[in-house]
This record gives C-alpha cells, sequence and structure tokens, in this order.
C-alpha cells in the first residue's frame, strides 16, 4: 500500500512540472513600441527585444535648446538671439534668426515735429518776409518738377552703391511787397533721419560717407511785367534706394533763425518753411508721371 501511494503522488509531482512548463510556453508577448530611451519590452513580464532608439537631436535655436524630433527631450540651453543694434529703418535684428526686437530708432523730423508739406507737382504758397521792409510779407508760389534717379551724367559721377537723386523747383513772385521790397528766403538740404550730420548718412545700420548735395540756379530774374522767377536743379548723392535727403526752402524768420542757432532747423524751422523729401523711388515715379499724363490730356480736352 505505501508503495502504491508513493508512486501516485509521483506520478502527481510529473504532471504539475509538465503542465507548468507547458503553460509558460504558450504566453503570448504584449509589445511596446522601442522608444528613444527603451528597446521593445513585453508590458506583461518586461522582457524586452532589441535596443532603444536613440535620440533624435535637432540642432538648438535662438529660443529652444537641442530637442529630439521623436520624443521632444531638451539637451543643453537655447542659443539665444545675436542681436544687431537699431538703425534708422530696421529694429534691433538676430542676424542668426532674424527676429526683430523693439522699433526702428526715430527719425529727427518725427522727433522734433517737421512735416515735409512740399509734394512733388503740386504747387504751393511759399510766404515770407520781404527783404528790405521785415513788417511786410510776400506771398509766392513753389512748385517741385522734373523728379529724377539716376547712376551717373556728365557732370555728376557714378559711385558704386550709390545713386543720384535730382529734382527741380520754381519758385514765383509776383505781388506788389515782392515787387516794392523784394523777398527774403533760403535754402539747404538736411538728412531725415538726423538733421544735425552732413558728412555722412547711417542706411540700414552702414555709414556711408560719400554722400553729396548740389545745386545749380537755372534761372533768376525779375522780367518786365514784375515776375520774379528762380528755377534750381537740387541733386543729392545718396546709396542707393536711400530715401532721407530733403530739401528745405527757408523763409526769412526761418532763414536767419537757422543761421543765428547753429543752423538747428527744428528750432528755427516756422510755419511757412517747405520741406519737401526725395523718397520717390522708381516706381512712384512710373505712377506720378502716369497721373501728370492723364492731367494733361483733361487740361488739353476742356
Amino acid at each position: 500500500m505505501k508503495t502504491f501511494t508513493r508512486k501516485w503522488l509521483c506520478n502527481i509531482g510529473v504532471l504539475t512540472l509538465c503542465t507548468m512548463l507547458a503553460g509558460c510556453g504558450k504566453h503570448e508577448h504584449t509589445w511596446t513600441e522601442t522608444t528613444c530611451t527603451t528597446p521593445k519590452t513585453c508590458s506583461e513580464c518586461e522582457e524586452t527585444e532589441g535596443e532603444p532608439l536613440g535620440h533624435s537631436w535637432v540642432d538648438a535655436t535662438c529660443t529652444a535648446p537641442k530637442t529630439c524630433s521623436r520624443c521632444s527631450a531638451t539637451e543643453g540651453e537655447p542659443l539665444g538671439h545675436q542681436l544687431s543694434e537699431a538703425n534708422y529703418q530696421q529694429p534691433a535684428t538676430c542676424s542668426v534668426c532674424g527676429a526683430t526686437e523693439g522699433e526702428p530708432l526715430q527719425a529727427d523730423f518725427d522727433k522734433y515735429g517737421l512735416v515735409c508739406n512740399a509734394e512733388l507737382n503740386v504747387p504751393r504758397a511759399f510766404v515770407t518776409e520781404c527783404y528790405s521792409n521785415k513788417e511786410c510779407t510776400t506771398t509766392g508760389e513753389v512748385v517741385f518738377y522734373d523728379y529724377e534717379i539716376f547712376e551717373s551724367d556728365e557732370t555728376h559721377e557714378a559711385v558704386d552703391g550709390y545713386e543720384w537723386r535730382a529734382v527741380t523747383c520754381k519758385m514765383t513772385f509776383d505781388d506788389k511787397n515782392a515787387w516794392d521790397y523784394g523777398f527774403a528766403s533760403g535754402d539747404t538740404m538736411l538728412d531725415y533721419y538726423d538733421i544735425f550730420t552732413r558728412s555722412s548718412v547711417n542706411y540700414n545700420g552702414q555709414e556711408f560717407a560719400e554722400t553729396y548735395v548740389d545745386k545749380d540756379v537755372l534761372c533768376d530774374e525779375w522780367d518786365n511785367s514784375g515776375v520774379y522767377t528762380e528755377i534750381s536743379r537740387f541733386y543729392s548723392r545718396a546709396p542707393i534706394g536711400y530715401d532721407g535727403t530733403v530739401i528745405v526752402l527757408a523763409d526769412g524768420k526761418c532763414r536767419d533763425s537757422y543761421n543765428e542757432n547753429g543752423n538747428n532747423i527744428a528750432e528755427a524751422a516756422t510755419e511757412n518753411t517747405i520741406f519737401f523729401r526725395m523718397d520717390l523711388d522708381a516706381d512712384d515715379l512710373d505712377s506720378t508721371e502716369e497721373t501728370v499724363t492723364q492731367d494733361d490730356s483733361a487740361d488739353t480736352e476742356e
């Protein structure tokens, strides 16, 4: 009886071991996908297979650290912007990514409330003191026309990186005060952005020292009917695309104050001072010429 019992227990033990081995062989892994830092892993028994993918790094930028394109893990710090100094045309700008901070520098004309009040091909009144009797004023007319942009001509040489801009100004006086006492006026050319610097201009953060201004007087006379006419051609050499040259027609009070106060137009200008900015580009000139042509045609038809 004892012998039979031992054999029966032994058979049960063998059956149990075989069942356990058979059960393990039937386990199916539930795999999670491989990540940058972990291999393929069974979520039930944690068995692994293969190797982690490793990070796929994207280089650091000005605003973001080195970053994995798969899992968004980061390493290190952002590079930070490499900002240039602000200038009159652009705010502080990053040389790496082009991001900007703040605003461009304020132009002196805006800072001091000076307004460019003359337009191309549009006549406007010019009120000034009489020359020999400052108690009297005279009213003339001023018009700017024949605006041109060119590289060079017979009397204006080409300079690499620069262009010439030219415009003609016609000024007439025909009232009795002008005839009896003359008129007081003056002219100069200034920079819209920096009214105190004449030897150079700052354009897009770069100094241009070969700027130049010139004036040719084409007519300066009284006719027999008592009309005074002055026609002048103004020239400015400045960097290509530069829009900061301003022609100033100073009335008598402005002229005297300007000469007496260190050439400070912000203090000298009066309500009668005329400012014409040479800021038109080639496209503007094309549209202006079309408008003038249309106006001339309308006048002819009338």
